[in-house]
């Protein structure tokens, strides 16, 4: 058997980036493709411009395709992920029906709203991405971050008839809800044209950002944490089971199946521009102190 490889996709909120790994890891090929700056209409409206999100894949796509020494033949699947939150509405066709929503944008803290009758279906950026990709509409349910009618419990969106009302969004308007590692579709001939893929290749969900970010830096245990220096500091543990009552803490779902991350959250987490971060080099040692004391308390 022959060198096989894969292609990981990850598009942010700066740029698309594209890897190409063998099966040991082995970087054999990179694309990176930096957005447009985002569009600011008013006061709490931040959108990515035109379709932006997907030109960008594209470009970066066919630079590590250009880059790619190898057999096309011998790329084996595609993993996509990308940054929580963001917003994207389609229409019936699968096209955006307006920009993609940052999630800087002030309308993803609260719940959906249906103002343009174009709008057919709901999801995030990542699940248009890949409906792009493959011509499915499913995206993984991990992706759902914030105001989505989630089902933690199950990993699929609510039949609550309250959560559904409160979040605005009908079940027909949003994607079919997948897990973590599950084949989303495959890679269309048309998509494959555009991002120089193989066709058919298929696309398999690797969930979000702050999950995939665990999974990279060796969050595989319950005996492991791990600090998040992001937006926000966090420190990030694992679980089998929601918490209850937890009162300084929550939960994502993670890049592995049945498994959550909790991510634990103190009053004295600040921005990584707070100054006081640059002041006391011990700040980071006192956070994970009092984040393990929270951890107790809520076990």
């Amino acid at each position: 058997m022959g060198q096989k490889y894969i292609v990981g996709i990850d598009v942010g909120s700066q740029s698309a980036k594209i890897l190409i790994y063998d099966l040991k890891g082995n970087i054999a090929a990179r694309g990176r493709k930096k957005l447009a700056p985002m569009h600011l209409a008013e006061p709490g409206i931040v959108e990515h411009p035109d379709d932006d999100l997907w030109d960008s894949l594209c470009e970066a796509s066919r630079r590590a395709m250009k880059e790619f020494q190898g057999d096309k033949k011998d790329i084996i699947g595609v993993g996509i992920g990308g940054i929580r939150c963001c917003r994207a509405l389609l229409k019936r066709d699968g096209t955006l029906a307006q920009p993609v929503i940052s999630w800087m944008d002030a309308r993803t803290a609260h719940p959906y709203e249906h103002t343009n009758p174009e709008t057919a279906y709901v999801t995030s950026s990542t699940g248009y991405l890949s409906s792009r990709l493959t011509g499915e509409r499913k995206d993984c349910i991990g992706n759902a971050f914030g105001e989505w009618p989630v089902d933690l419990e199950t990993w699929n969106w609510s039949e609550n008839e309250e959560i559904i009302k409160r979040y605005q969004i009908p079940r027909e308007m949003l994607f079919e809800a997948v897990g973590p590692g599950e084949i989303l579709g495959y890679v269309t001939s048309w998509a494959a044209k555009e991002t120089g893929f193989p066709e058919g290749l298929p696309v398999v969900s690797t969930t979000n950002d702050k999950a995939a970010e665990g999974l990279g830096a060796g969050l595989v245990n319950e005996d492991t944490a791990v600090i998040s220096l992001g937006t926000y500091i966090t420190l990030m543990i694992q679980g089998k089971t929601l918490p209850k009552d937890a009162k300084a803490l929550w939960a994502i779902i993670s890049s592995v199946p049945g498994i959550y991350i909790l991510g634990i959250f103190s009053p004295d987490f600040i921005r990584l521009s707070d100054p006081y971060l640059k002041k006391s080099p011990t700040f980071l040692q006192k956070t994970l102190d009092k984040s393990l004391k929270i951890c107790g308390e809520a076990d």
